[in-house]
């Protein structure tokens, strides 16, 4: 999943309804990659809503990878992990 831009609630919602119906459905615990090198920004009520939306599917993710460049969203993301008691990370590339 790639996040462009200025990143608000809303559109943080759109973008996480087909991967919440993927994680439902799903049989076994799932990993997600959050590609947010082109994100220029965030709302607060964004970053909000992203916690709620991973502490709700806790259970149907095995890890979560935030793709960003910026040293500050690192650390931003390493908080949010433990907000939400998930396992994610934060990695400078793709790759």
């Amino acid at each position: 999943m790639s996040l462009r831009g200025q990143l608000t609630a809303e559109h943080l919602r759109e973008q996480l309804a087909p991967v919440s119906a993927q994680l439902l459905s799903a049989s076994a615990p799932r990993s997600l990659l959050i590609d947010c090198t082109e994100m220029t920004g965030y709302e607060l009520e964004a970053r909000h809503a992203f916690v709620e939306l991973m502490t709700r599917h806790r259970a149907r993710l095995s890890a979560i990878a935030v793709v960003t460049s910026k040293p500050i969203w690192q650390m931003v993301v390493s908080t949010m992990a433990m907000a939400s008691r998930t396992e994610m990370k934060a990695f400078d590339d793709v790759e």
